[in-house]
């Protein structure tokens, strides 16, 4: 099973859960309560998909965690960097800001060997 390191504690029974987008990879591991924890350094997309915009759900959190620099710049035109681990309440919250508009979080995040957030955690 994948590991994962935060804060100095290793998470050894939560596996590691990515999603890919237009070339931008991100990685997370569901914690207690469906939150989800993105890990620094994984990558969100730099624009937002069509019609996710002022309005939808998480476009504020989104604009945020930019205007914060916790997801920012370096160099790729296409995509941004998360200069921090990143709390989220929900896999679908995390999908979103990460790759700029929505989705289904429990179907998109998938373990190394291909499983579902929905079929390791439910919904």
């Amino acid at each position: 099973m994948d590991k994962a390191e935060v804060s100095g504690r290793e998470y050894a029974l939560l596996p590691i859960f990515s999603v890919t987008s237009k070339g931008a990879t991100a990685r997370a591991i569901a914690l207690p309560g469906r939150a989800m924890l993105v890990l620094k350094g994984s990558r969100a997309v730099a624009h937002n998909a069509e019609g996710f915009g002022k309005g939808k759900p998480y476009y504020g959190l989104r604009a945020g965690l930019i205007s914060k620099k916790h997801l920012a710049e370096d160099g790729d035109p296409d995509s941004l960097i998360a200069t921090r681990d990143l709390l989220f309440g929900s896999p679908t919250a995390a999908l979103t800001v990460m790759f700029g508009g929505g989705g289904s979080g429990p179907a998109h995040w998938k373990t190394s060997d291909g499983r579902t957030y929905k079929e390791v955690i439910g919904d």
